[in-house]
């Protein structure tokens, strides 16, 4: 991963604040980029989800009340039955 800070290229800000704290921080940084991937994935699964709802619902090929329980399902009870909540 390469690592720039205010102009700072890796040696420059790992000599700034050691090596134990350039880990820590750059550890971080990784599991702060990891979350915010699973993030945008999770909206984007969603985004997906209710688009495709509500296009069977426009066309008729389900209700309000069908799109509803189909999301519940697939956001909510997949996971409650895979993970035994």
């Amino acid at each position: 991963m390469s690592v720039e800070l205010a102009g700072l290229d890796h040696d420059s800000l790992e000599k700034m604040i050691g090596p134990e704290c350039y880990e820590t921080a750059l550890e971080y940084v990784r599991r702060k980029a990891v979350s915010q991937q699973i993030w945008i994935a999770s909206q984007n699964a969603r985004e997906a989800l209710a688009i495709a709802l509500t296009g069977m619902i426009h066309d008729g090929e389900i209700t309000r009340a069908r799109a509803s329980e189909l999301a519940k399902m697939a956001l909510r009870d997949n996971a409650k039955k895979l993970y035994g909540l």
